[in-house]
């Protein structure tokens, strides 16, 4: 895990062209590499002022990025309670990349930031991103339902406690 760096938002915005990424993401269909930077930057924001903290998942050997993972404070008031977004370029998937990247920001967010209790919201098929969580350790809490300007859809609420965290990382991510 890493910082940003500008040379990243080539390879962000070619996430976007993924129909798999988008369905699952959430995220607009089409991302051009200025929108990627303004991404970037509004995360680097949200950092500085203590709303959420996203890094770069980049291969250990080539700097490449592969993909994101985000720690964030969903609620100002509850400075224990985090949420968890994690996202994978296709070519990064099934060599338990997310579930290194989510470990490591688990531990941070459980030892430097206090948090007592992580959630993640999962789109309901994508299989693989809840096999990471379930191997983690996250337990189904149940649906969410997000309301969009013209459709709603429903997600899977997982979450985990900070005394159910395993104290070795889990590999393999489906």
């Amino acid at each position: 895990l890493r910082p940003f760096h500008d040379e990243d938002a080539i390879a962000k915005a070619a996430w976007h062209s993924d129909p798999e990424l988008v369905r699952f993401s959430g995220g607009p269909e089409d991302c051009t590499e200025g929108e990627s930077l303004r991404w970037m930057e509004q995360a680097e924001l949200r950092r500085r002022a203590g709303q959420s903290l996203a890094l770069a998942i980049a291969d250990a050997e080539t700097d490449t990025l592969l993909g994101y993972v985000e720690i964030s404070r969903p609620d100002p008031e509850d400075h224990e309670l985090g949420e968890l977004r994690y996202l994978l370029g296709s070519a990064a998937r099934g060599r338990g990349t997310a579930a290194r990247a989510v470990c490591l920001m688990l531990g941070y967010a459980f030892g430097v930031l206090n948090m007592w209790r992580i959630q993640a919201v999962i789109h309901p098929d994508n299989a693989s991103s809840m096999n990471v969580l379930e191997r983690i350790g996250f337990k189904w809490d149940g649906f969410q339902v997000l309301e969009g300007e013209d459709r709603s859809e429903d997600r899977i609420m997982f979450s985990l406690l900070a005394d159910e965290f395993p104290l070795m990382p889990v590999a393999g991510d489906g």
